[in-house]
């Protein structure tokens, strides 16, 4: 009898032990349900300040990039005064970091400049050593003339002067190859000392010279450049003038701009080109190599500036 009363009391706790095993699966899925709900409002509200805290990083890098590189654009101006010819070195007033950037490019620039001066002295030397034998050479020509062999003299001066114009012209190129961007020339004072050599020539004795220029115009050029330049327009106009030689040089729009014009008959359209190609000339019976106004396009453009030819006028523009 006990152990049937025992089988007995054992049911009723099996079957309350199974009640409780099924009674416990929709609990779970209905704390899951909560826990998910939850993390779904948790991430709602921390999405804005992972936005701010985005933003802020982000600012925190452009400020980082445009302070920190920030010496690299003062470098980039301070090289384009160099190439503008307002400034000589880069100079020192920059970051520990960028300072041996700077030197090796103010070192550069040094360099750059003795050879610049080596070129100029070898120049000058080329030309000390051509000038005697071509006054050699002249001194013949006049004593040809005065034994009456006007024919050989007249071809052995015109060798000579294309000898003279073919070294003025790579006097001219050396010079300029090894010009210092920094360089600024008195237009005024170029212009004054020119005409005083040019009036002395019998096509430019005979006419008259009207100059138009301020006193205290600066051109970005090198004097003896703008002298050679300003030389061969000059030559070119007192050798074709009928009566009256204009120059006129302002300022505009932070350039210089010389015009010099003359009454004579002018150059053809069709044949601009020509007067300014090396060896180009019109008059095929003058004299002279033809060389003038090709220095002159070669000069202008080492300097960045432009020359343009017109009827009756020529119109050189230094920057």
């Amino acid at each position: 009898m006990m152990r049937g009363q025992c089988c007995r009391h054992r049911e009723p706790r099996d079957r309350s032990s199974r009640c409780r095993r099924e009674t416990r699966p929709p609990r779970r899925r209905g704390q899951a349900r909560e826990i998910t709900t939850a993390a779904r409002a948790f991430a709602a509200d921390l999405v804005p300040y992972i936005g701010v805290l985005a933003a802020v990083l982000i600012a925190a890098a452009l400020a980082q990039v445009t302070f920190g590189l920030s010496p690299l654009a003062n470098v980039r101006k301070r090289l384009a005064a160099i190439r503008e010819g307002q400034a000589t070195r880069l100079g020192a007033a920059f970051p520990k970091e960028v300072q041996p950037l700077a030197a090796e490019i103010d070192a550069l620039l040094e360099a750059r400049e003795r050879e610049a001066e080596r070129a100029r002295e070898r120049a000058a030397d080329l030309a000390h050593g051509l000038k005697t034998p071509l006054q050699v050479l002249a001194g013949d020509v006049e004593r040809l003339r005065q034994k009456g062999e006007a024919d050989i003299a007249a071809d052995i001066e015109q060798v000579t002067t294309a000898m003279r114009r073919h070294v003025e012209r790579e006097l001219a190129r050396a010079r300029m190859k090894s010009g210092v961007r920094t360089a600024r020339a008195n237009v005024r004072e170029v212009i004054d000392r020119v005409l005083a050599v040019v009036m002395r020539t019998p096509d430019a004795a005979r006419l008259t010279w009207d100059v138009d220029c301020p006193p205290q115009l600066l051109a970005r050029i090198d004097a003896d450049d703008l002298a050679e330049a300003i030389g061969n327009l000059l030559d070119n106009a007192a050798r074709y003038a009928r009566r009256v030689v204009r120059i006129e040089a302002y300022a505009e729009d932070k350039r210089v701009k010389l015009l010099i014009s003359d009454d004579g008959p002018g150059i053809p359209p069709e044949r601009m080109s020509e007067v300014l190609a090396r060896g180009g000339r019109l008059d095929e019976a003058g004299a002279g190599a033809g060389l003038g106004l090709a220095i002159v396009q070669e000069i202008v453009e080492a300097w960045g500036a432009g020359c343009s030819l017109g009827q009756g006028i020529a119109d050189f523009r230094p920057s």
